[in-house]
């Protein structure tokens, strides 16, 4: 996975957290009780799932077009390459500094 989506999932796994807290407070401090059903429940882990098979559907497509754009069209099109400019001193010199 890229490493946006990972902190992106846990923000808004703690949104969801913090907003079910704070629906459920509210709803129990205006006395009318939680009444939950077993469709809700059933609809809102449909929705979880959903959510979550997409997220990795998405990912899986990415990581395949990458892989295909990088045969088609090289490898520096899809990895990263970390370069550095660095001056690396012959080997006369890296012989004196042992």
């Amino acid at each position: 996975m890229p490493g946006y989506v990972i902190p992106i999932m846990v923000i808004a796994l703690v949104a969801v957290a913090i907003g079910a807290v704070v629906f459920f407070i509210f709803r129990l401090r205006s006395g009318q009780g939680l009444n939950i059903s077993w469709r809700a429940l059933f609809l809102v882990y449909f929705y979880l799932m959903t959510v979550i098979s997409l997220l990795v559907m998405v990912d899986g497509i990415s990581n395949l077009v990458r892989a295909g754009m990088g045969a088609a069209l090289g490898q520096e099109f899809s990895y990263y390459s970390d370069r550095y400019a660095y001056k690396i001193p012959p080997p006369e010199e890296l012989q004196q500094q042992e």
